[in-house]
């Protein structure tokens, strides 16, 4: 009772953010906490009832997978049965969608007016249609609608007694609307919880909660005699265009763990995942790289089609040139030369990096990009690796002419495998220490990497094009950090990528919206539970304002929220929703 009681006070407290703060005078309901704040709200005295079978109304056929992962939470999340009936513009009909796996859609005649639906109505619309354009003027001035900052990530959440309505001018924005309305729906569900004296235990179980229990992307179940929603009216958008998680599968990762990792990304409006299979995915063409008791393909594909369906976008990651040996250090066993020393001349002699002279790389590295392009599919980016290739030791001693240096071949390299991504349309992302000289007071020493005399990877930058995505990464640093000011100088875009500390993490992560980066990629080089909390802190600093402050919430609040992993489960979404288009 004391431990619940105190969860409660941290609730009230928490009110005291920004965001939380009416700007009507009217103040919010206790316990309301939105994550990521957002950037504008006003309070209204209006309230919404939901009753048990509430509808949720799609106003475009581009939003019925919204409104299908919307139902699927609000059943597990509160125990409702939503109605989901897609009406549009072109038809004066509208059909309820399938459940789990039903194959059969229900004909359900339009009401002619919303208040007839006694259980509530939630509506999606798109900005641009005749409806949602009316709604976006009604709220005009005080909303800002385009969003001055990536627009098609906006959106515009309304609660009045009438109706909840959320408005996007995509699919992905009206998702992230979707997920601030759950959370609203959370704080309430949790409010009547404390004014019954009930509590509902959640289990903190990873293996029963990866099969099936009432988990969802907020929290845990409610009642399913209905509920109120405070009225409200939400205007965000995010600070960050690029806002993502670098997930490591090492050979002791277990897949519901990187599934865990994706729903939580998920729900702190992450919009990219970084997935780096370390000699953990089998291939067809190669089987020497990967263990024998490494993943396959068909293992994979639910993962990245979840993430996608989440509106994340899935990148796949091979290391390109250092860290060829598929593992997390430099010494143990090499995954390939221990069973296959055959392939000796791939390497140089301390079997670290990729030997460059070598042609024979490129078919190798060529094969097994083909090979995650095929599993992952339709895909924005592509991210090389590239970090801590400390020495062409093969190169230097055995293939080189004496004409020839070292960084030239560096960055033959970078431009070949550059080009096979432009070829496909694909960005490339780079880890960016063989960029950079260690020791260099330019870039403040370089941190931990860098390239190191006679191979000077450093000076192949000077010919790397500019579209590529530098992927800065620095696990200590706090305060101000050179290298991300430098790439952006030279043209690149940059990532910065921190890591589990909390203050690494709030550092650069406020760098980048002071330098108006692309964004960032937390890093999770650990057990994830000790890294999540700061990918959650991160995506929620890469939405908030540049201003925000993110230990207005206790650590606390992240160990509670991360206890409560999986955030979802939708296992029937895995198989029943398509991938998103890009």
């Amino acid at each position: 009772m004391m431990a619940n009681a105190r969860w409660m006070i941290l609730l009230v407290c928490l009110i005291v953010a920004p965001s939380s703060r009416a700007e009507d005078g009217t103040m919010p309901p206790g316990g309301v906490l939105l994550t990521p704040a957002p950037k504008q709200i006003r309070w209204t005295d209006d309230k919404l009832q939901i009753g048990p079978f509430p509808t949720i109304r799609v106003t475009s056929a581009d939003l019925a997978q919204v409104g299908r992962i919307l139902c699927e939470e609000m059943r597990r999340l509160y125990g409702l049965r939503p109605n989901i009936v897609v009406v549009t513009a072109q038809s004066a009909e509208a059909k309820v969608l399938p459940k789990n796996g039903e194959t059969e859609c229900e004909e359900l005649e339009v009401p002619s007016k919303h208040d007839e639906l006694e259980d509530g109505v939630i509506e999606l619309v798109m900005s641009d249609s005749a409806e949602g354009t009316q709604q976006v003027r009604e709220l005009s001035p005080w909303v800002k609608w385009p969003p001055p900052r990536n627009p098609e990530e906006g959106y515009i959440l309304t609660v009045s007694r009438e109706k909840a309505t959320v408005l996007a001018a995509t699919p992905q924005g009206c998702w992230y609307g979707c997920l601030t309305l759950l959370q609203l729906m959370q704080a309430v569900s949790k409010e009547k919880e404390s004014t019954a004296g009930e509590h509902i235990e959640t289990s903190t179980n990873s293996e029963a909660n990866c099969q099936g229990n009432n988990e969802g992307l907020g929290g845990k179940m409610g009642s399913s005699a209905g509920m109120w929603l405070p009225g409200v009216c939400i205007c965000d958008w995010p600070q960050l265009r690029f806002r993502g998680v670098h997930l490591c599968i090492f050979p002791n990762t277990e897949l519901a763990a990187i599934r865990q990792a994706i729903l939580w990304a998920a729900r702190f409006k992450c919009n990219t995942v970084v997935i780096e299979p370390w000699a953990s995915l089998k291939s067809s063409r190669h089987p020497e790289i990967a263990y024998t008791h490494a993943y396959s393909p068909e293992q994979i594909r639910p993962l990245i089609r979840l993430g996608q369906a989440l509106h994340l976008d899935m990148v796949p990651m091979l290391n390109s040139w250092g860290h060829a040996s598929g593992m997390r250090s430099r010494s143990g066993e090499h995954v390939v030369l221990d069973r296959f020393p055959q392939y000796r001349s791939l390497f140089e002699a301390d079997g670290w990096s990729f030997r460059l002279a070598n042609p024979e790389v490129y078919s190798h590295l060529f094969d097994r990009y083909e090979e995650l392009l095929e599993l992952f599919g339709d895909v924005r980016y592509f991210h090389i690796g590239m970090d801590e290739a400390w020495g062409h030791l093969g190169a230097v001693k055995l293939d080189l002419p004496p004409e020839k240096q070292p960084h030239e071949l560096a960055a033959e390299h970078l431009l070949k495998l550059h080009q096979y991504f432009a070829d496909r349309k694909i960005q490339v992302l780079m880890w960016h220490d063989m960029l950079v000289r260690r020791g260099d007071p330019e870039v403040g020493g370089a941190g931990p990497a860098g390239s190191i005399p006679p191979y000077n990877t450093h000076l192949a930058l000077e010919k790397l094009p500019r579209d590529v995505i530098i992927a800065a990464w620095n696990y200590d640093v706090v305060g101000d950090w050179p290298i991300p000011r430098y790439f952006q100088k030279k043209g690149f875009r940059v990532v910065v990528c921190p890591w589990k500390s909390r203050r690494n993490t709030i550092s650069l992560v406020n760098q980048a919206k002071e330098l108006d980066l692309l964004g960032v990629l937390a890093t999770t080089w650990d057990s994830l539970d000790v890294s999540l909390p700061s990918v959650a802190q991160a995506a929620v600093l890469a939405w908030e304002e540049p201003d925000s402050d993110l230990l207005r919430i206790p650590f606390d609040h992240w160990l509670a929220e991360l206890r409560r992993l999986p955030i979802c489960n939708l296992p029937s979404l895995e198989t029943t929703l398509e991938p998103i288009q890009r």
